[in-house]
C-alpha cells in the first residue's frame, strides 16, 4: 500500500510543479484555479459518498455510478474540461491565460477599425 501512496505523491508533486503559481497570478487565473478546485472537490465528495453508501448498504449503487460516468462523457463536460485545460496555458507568464489574452486583442483590434 505504501508503494501506491508514494506513486500518488510523486504524481501530485510533478503536477503541482507544472501548474502556474496561484499567488503571483492575476484574477482570471485565480478564477480558473478556484473553479478547478471546486470541481475536484465535488468529484471527490461524490465518490467518497458513493463509497460510504456502498460500505453502509453492503452493495454498490451501480445506477448512480453509471449516471456519474455518463455525465463526464457529455458534450458540455468535455467543453468545460477543455476550457479549464486551455485556461492553464500562460506562455508569457503574465498571470492572464492566453485564451483570454487573444480575445482581448481581437476586441482591441475591432475597436481600432471603428
Amino acid at each position: 500500500m505504501s508503494d501506491i501512496l508514494k506513486t500518488a505523491q510523486g504524481w501530485v508533486k510533478s503536477l503541482s510543479a507544472k501548474l502556474p503559481n496561484v499567488a503571483s497570478s492575476k484574477a482570471p487565473m485565480r478564477v480558473i484555479f478556484g473553479v478547478l478546485f471546486v470541481f475536484v472537490l465535488l468529484v471527490f465528495l461524490f465518490v467518497a459518498g458513493w463509497l460510504q453508501d456502498w460500505a453502509v448498504n453492503g452493495k454498490a449503487d451501480l445506477k448512480v455510478m453509471i449516471s456519474f460516468i455518463q455525465s463526464f462523457s457529455n458534450q458540455s463536460m468535455i467543453l468545460f474540461i477543455t476550457f479549464l485545460a486551455k485556461g492553464f496555458i500562460d506562455a508569457d507568464h503574465d498571470g492572464t491565460p492566453d485564451i483570454l489574452e487573444n480575445k482581448n486583442e481581437v476586441e482591441k483590434g475591432a475597436n481600432k477599425n471603428v
